[in-house]
């Protein structure tokens, strides 16, 4: 190292901007907003009214490492849709002034949109907090929400994204399908409309229904979305299945109900005036 000092000063004193031409419009964005986060100083500022939800699910239990991994100083508050959290990471989520609330027989996404409501939430960004996704990217989902998208949807199909289980990678060719349907139907640009890590703003979720159960019911969020032509962006993620098995299961229980979502968005899309008919 003692034969090249410039290189190490560079390497003491400086630091490194990606700079390639892979590089996504997100991506860029992202950059822009730590340097000036780091100029203004504005590092340690936390937004105003932005909450991470977590959902639970009692099939995929969590534990103490997964909750250190949660960036909640990131957030005004942490709200726990419970479907059955252990009592003990209940107990210590609490401890760090997480709000529980039991999800009893509703969907997840209810009950969050209503927990929104009361609590005068802007917007949040909606984490499966199951073990299988990436905490890492909640602050990036965060950031590129707080740029002004009415809805951030972290894609597992997108480049840089992936699926994956513990034998492997998994194709999810059923997803790829609805996700093309989708963008043909509506002229959208998604390639993750299922993923249920998101960040979205209130007044937005709270002008829409949503029908559906299970990961149609974020399928129908994301076909609202694109139909009403809100500002909607994809960061890629990676998720990593514990059970090939019931991913299946689960995949093949949502084809029908996905099929008749989209036809529904589809017959509701507004009629084109003259003009967009020319």
């Amino acid at each position: 190292e003692a034969d090249f000092p410039v290189a190490r000063h560079i390497n003491e004193n400086g630091f490194y901007v990606g700079c390639h031409q892979d590089l996504r419009q997100s991506e860029l964005d992202y950059i822009a907003e730590c340097v000036g986060r780091f100029f203004g100083n504005k590092r340690t500022k936390k937004p105003e009214g932005v909450a991470l939800i977590l959902l639970t699910d009692k099939r995929h239990p969590v534990g103490a490492a997964d909750i250190e991994r949660l960036p909640m100083e990131l957030f005004a508050r942490t709200i726990v849709v419970d479907a059955g959290l252990p009592g003990p990471v209940r107990t210590a989520l609490e401890a760090r002034n997480a709000m529980a609330i039991e999800a009893t027989d509703r969907h997840p996404l209810d009950v969050a949109r209503d927990a929104m409501d009361r609590e005068g939430i802007d917007a949040a960004v909606i984490f499966p907090f199951n073990g299988q996704w990436d905490p890492t990217d909640i602050p990036r989902i965060l950031m590129t929400l707080n740029l002004g998208y009415d809805m951030v949807i972290a894609s597992r199909f997108m480049m840089g994204g992936g699926r994956k289980g513990q034998r492997g990678n998994i194709r999810s060719l059923g997803n790829r399908v609805f996700n093309l349907l989708a963008d043909l139907l509506f002229s959208a640009n998604l390639s993750d409309s299922f993923s249920a890590f998101r960040g979205v703003r209130r007044s937005h979720l709270a002008s829409i229904s949503t029908p559906g159960r299970g990961l149609t019911k974020f399928f129908s969020l994301s076909l609202e979305a694109a139909k009403r032509g809100w500002r909607i962006q994809e960061i890629p993620t990676v998720e990593v299945t514990r059970s090939t098995s019931g991913l299946i299961a689960d995949s093949l229980a949502t084809v029908i109900p996905a099929l008749l979502i989209l036809l529904r968005e589809w017959r509701s899309r507004p009629e084109p005036g003259p003009k967009d008919r020319s």
